[in-house]
């Protein structure tokens, strides 16, 4: 039976909703398989890699889903440096004979956020940040030809919490959405 370990950063995990909303609680539910959320939020990219190692021999998915970048960006961390990680948890999954995918983080929304959560995420720096770290992944990975979901599209304002940077629950559902259609358009599913 298929099991799934997701890794990642407050995107993943859930923060700000509760945590039945979850995509990855929504996803379990929807699969009907084992799926175990590695999210903390705050994390970096660096510090999911360090985690990842441990997430693969405790709990032996079949499939790994990594995203992070996010807070790498708010830290004004090179992109390289971020997809050096992504990419090393990659290496990490293929040598256990895991199936992969990465998720390209969410937009963010500077018109919905707070005058403090434009102030603490850069406003409208950290947006192009974001922007052109969503762009330059996704053309890293069609040229690996690696796996990937791209939460940057058809996320409107409307599906993020006040601070713009956060899905909210109607967000985590239509990511839940975009996940369940990727993998079984990648025929990574035993059903």
């Amino acid at each position: 039976m298929d099991k799934i370990v997701c890794i990642g950063d407050s995107l993943t995990e859930g923060y700000g909703i509760h945590k039945a909303e979850c995509w990855v609680t929504l996803l379990e539910k929807e699969l009907k398989i084992p799926i175990v959320n590695e999210g903390i939020s705050g994390d970096t990219s660096t510090g999911i890699l360090s985690r990842c190692p441990n997430a693969l021999a405790k709990h032996q998915p079949s499939i790994l889903f990594i995203m992070g970048g996010t807070n790498d960006l708010v830290l004004n961390i090179q992109n390289e440096y971020i997809f050096s990680n992504l990419l090393a948890m990659t290496k990490q999954a293929r040598h256990l004979g895991v199936k992969f995918i990465i998720g390209i983080p969410t937009p963010f929304y500077t018109i919905n956020s707070t005058f403090e959560d434009r102030v603490f995420f850069n406003g409208g720096q950290l947006q192009q940040r974001i922007l052109q770290f969503q762009e330059s992944l996704k053309i890293l990975l069609e040229e690996k030809d690696i796996p990937f979901i791209d939460f940057s599209k058809n996320m409107p304002p409307s599906l993020f919490l006040a601070d713009g940077l956060h899905p909210n629950a109607q967000g985590h559902l239509k990511m839940m959405e975009l996940v369940k259609e990727k993998l079984v358009h990648l025929n990574f599913l035993i059903q």
